[in-house]
């Protein structure tokens, strides 16, 4: 008998996590090669819940055809190959940009929320404001926090999962301490 692994609820609402989908799985490359599987596991421990293959996989090939990523076939040792995702040139170029985006619209939100004139028009509108690289690094900075824990656990569950993928959780787990050690 399979034993169905617990689904984790989206943390928001439904349509901001498909307006975030992309960026979200750019993140999930950004420490290194998943495959579909740990993609939808690195989802799931970031908030967004864990998407099925009919939801994930377009959005995938929709990536890939933007060169944003890149597949390969991954041969496994103990089970059948899979194909495996990694994040381009161009993909960690355009998550940058989308990360810069997405704080902008954060902190006008939250300057909104909190009585702070959050600047001209232009401020909310992503590619007009200038944004200090170091602001976003630092505001970005406090979450990378979360997303290696997020990374610990998704490692935990993928390794206990049938068919983990072992090499690609072993070169997650490497690439997230590198990060974090800053190597």
């Amino acid at each position: 008998m399979v034993r169905e692994h617990d689904r984790q609820e989206a943390k928001w609402p439904v349509l901001w996590v498909r307006a975030a989908m992309r960026t979200a799985i750019l993140v999930c490359l950004e420490a290194g090669p998943l495959h579909g599987y740990g993609i939808a596991l690195a989802l799931e421990g970031l908030g967004f819940g864990r998407p099925k293959g009919g939801s994930l996989y377009p959005i995938l090939e929709e990536l890939k055809n933007a060169d944003v990523i890149n597949d390969e076939w991954e041969q496994s040792e103990g089970g059948p190959g899979r194909r495996v995702y990694r994040l381009t040139e161009t993909g960690r170029a355009r998550l940058e940009r989308e990360r810069r985006q997405w704080n902008m619209m954060v902190g006008v939100l939250v300057g909104a929320s909190s009585g702070h004139a959050a600047g001209s028009s232009d401020d909310a509108v992503p590619g007009r404001a200038m944004v200090d690289d170091t602001t976003v690094g630092g505001d970005l900075a406090g979450g990378s926090e979360v997303v290696t824990h997020a990374a610990d656990a998704i490692l935990q569950e993928v390794r206990s999962a049938p068919n983990s993928g072992r090499q690609v959780a072993d070169r997650w787990k490497r690439n997230v301490h590198a990060d974090r050690d800053g190597r």
